[in-house]
């Protein structure tokens, strides 16, 4: 299979990884707290999260070691949905429900405050930095999430999510996250990180190539390396993203529960 995708062409590829209709909002707009503190953004960071039948825009996920959450409503909006779940039992994802403050915003960053509106009480404090420095690769917002029984308390257990400079693409998915970045000088890495595999280094694919359909408005990332493949298609301007790939497995297709696509 692998001798397959090799003998592609890139309209072949495009083609075959195109998302369905269904997938695909025409109408999807981002919105961010970053209109809060107005700033020159060389890049436009887009998030989308999966309903079940289509993409709609999304605030952002945080892929961290203790738990990966996904918003799925736009930043702003007093009624938030978290989708959450932990690495080690990625199918047990829970959805919870929270009353969100007014951005406090300063210095570059906007902190909001999440309250549980259910069963569980659980305050989060979400910290969202606006930092932009084009030549270090801060293209995309910073994210910090606590967790605790109370605002104060929340906003002292603050942890990074994962992030990387120059980031094109970050993908959530059922079986891991995917991340894919460039380098100063304009090669293509993929990282890609697996459930359940706690205290392992993430599989390092150099050597990305990048093929663009401007009619078909797809941008194709391939990656071929050290036994893996992988092929991640995203959608420039509208919504929809496809992943295939793995260990000697470059046709299977990888379920995407939200992603970051950062358009240049």
């Amino acid at each position: 299979m692998l001798r397959l995708f090799a003998l592609l062409s890139p309209i072949a590829l495009l083609s075959f990884f195109a998302p369905p209709a269904s997938s695909i909002n025409p109408t999807a707009r981002h919105e961010s707290l970053a209109t809060a503190v107005p700033q020159e953004r060389p890049f436009e960071e887009r998030n989308y999260y999966y309903d079940g039948q289509h993409w709609v825009p999304s605030w952002f996920q945080c892929d961290g070691d203790g738990e990966v959450a996904i918003f799925k409503n736009t930043s702003g909006v007093k009624e938030q949905e978290m989708l959450r779940f932990v690495p080690s039992r990625p199918d047990e994802r829970h959805e919870i429900k929270f009353q969100a403050s007014d951005p406090d915003c300063g210095m570059m960053k906007c902190r909001v405050t999440l309250t549980g509106r259910a069963r569980d009480k659980s305050v989060y404090v979400i910290q969202e930095s606006h930092y932009r420095e084009p030549e270090d690769g801060f293209w995309t917002n910073q994210y910090q999430m606590g967790r605790g029984s109370s605002e104060d308390a929340a906003g002292a257990n603050l942890t990074q999510c994962r992030w990387f400079p120059r980031l094109r693409v970050a993908a959530i998915t059922t079986a891991g996250s995917i991340y894919i970045t460039e380098t100063k000088a304009g090669g293509l890495v993929l990282k890609a990180f697996r459930y359940g595999a706690a205290g392992t280094q993430p599989v390092t694919l150099t050597g990305g190539r990048q093929t663009v359909s401007l009619a078909r408005g797809v941008e194709t990332y391939s990656f071929r390396q050290k036994g893996y493949a992988y092929v991640v298609a995203v959608h420039r301007n509208n919504a929809g993203i496809e992943i295939r790939g793995g260990s000697g497995a470059a046709d299977n297709p990888l379920q995407v529960l939200a992603y970051t696509y950062v358009r240049k």
